[in-house]
């Protein structure tokens, strides 16, 4: 294996595959990670663990776009957690929360496709870097299942009637 993962690398890993299978799950349950629910909070919580982890790595040796996306993906979540009670938003509050918090977990797989691509199958990985054209078809498919994904949201919260101010759908 041409770079092989360091202790902190391996317990970063294991960390970082919680939030996904809970973002996952959230998704085909709700139809996004809601924080309110206890599968929401676990997703936020396993979030923070794997942004936490990432900063004990790097191929540069020192801050890099992983990081930067860490630190992007914490702020999305707190967008989103305080949307609600800020009340600037108005009708668009549960929009905002609902869409921070899917773009977060976009940009958590981000640094998780470059590197599954680049490292896998061990010994004659499928790219070479972030650059590669695999990697960036890839990253171009998750940019546009997000697109996709926050359209249905949105469609599906017009649905239910987050029509108005609060954030409470019409009844």
């Amino acid at each position: 294996m041409a770079n092989p993962l360091s202790t902190l690398g391996i317990i970063h890993t294991l960390v970082s595959v919680p939030p996904i299978v809970f973002g996952v799950w959230a998704f085909v349950r709700d139809g996004r990670v809601d924080p309110g629910t206890r599968l929401g909070k676990a997703y936020v919580v396993s979030v923070v663990a794997s942004v936490v982890t990432s900063f004990g790595l790097s191929s540069t040796g020192g801050f890099n776009p992983g990081h930067a996306l860490g630190l992007l993906t914490l702020l999305l979540m707190a967008v989103g957690a305080a949307a609600p009670s800020v009340g600037l938003l108005g009708r668009a509050t549960e929009y905002a929360r609902t869409l921070t918090y899917s773009a977060s977990f976009m940009l958590l797989l981000v640094p998780g496709i470059n590197e599954t691509l680049t490292r896998l199958p061990a010994g004659k990985p499928l790219a070479d870097s972030p650059r590669s054209p695999v990697v960036q078809a890839a990253l171009a498919v998750l940019l546009g299942l997000f697109l996709c994904g926050a359209a249905y949201q949105v469609l599906r919260l017009r649905g239910r009637g987050y029509d108005h101010g609060g954030g409470l759908p019409h009844r």
